[in-house]
């Protein structure tokens, strides 16, 4: 077996299904929020993150995987191969805002209204 074919094959199953099995993300996926949810438990698994790395390559290198994938997650919100193994991705935000952020956040959200006029819109002029 040629090098660049274990490097192609193998490096997906080492970044993401090593990662996504013991913590249930990577890093990517860390940065975007999202998790990869192991049946009822929720506990990650490494043998059903490397079944899952193994589909989703089957389903990549196919002619119509990747149509069939796309169809399915507009129709379903899901893809074949986490119906398979019994998994799903969710959004689990892993930074929460501390105190000041939040109030910063409102301070500005507050200070763009009253630039647009946004008090004016809602009937409450004050003279």
């Amino acid at each position: 077996m040629p090098l660049w074919f274990g490097l192609l094959v193998g490096w997906p199953f080492a970044y993401f299904g090593i990662p996504t099995g013991l913590w249930g993300r990577t890093v990517g996926r860390f940065a975007c929020g999202l998790r990869v949810k192991f049946g009822e438990s929720g506990r990650s698994r490494l043998s059903q993150a490397l079944v899952r790395e193994a589909l989703k390559l089957l389903s990549i290198f196919s002619v119509f995987g990747i149509f069939f994938c796309v169809f399915q997650i507009l129709y379903t919100g899901t893809v074949w191969y986490d119906a398979v193994c019994g998994t799903g991705v969710l959004f689990s935000p892993g930074v929460v805002g501390r105190k000041v952020q939040r109030n910063f956040r409102q301070y500005v959200t507050e200070k763009t209204v009253s630039k647009a006029g946004g008090d004016n819109d809602r009937g409450n002029i004050q003279a």
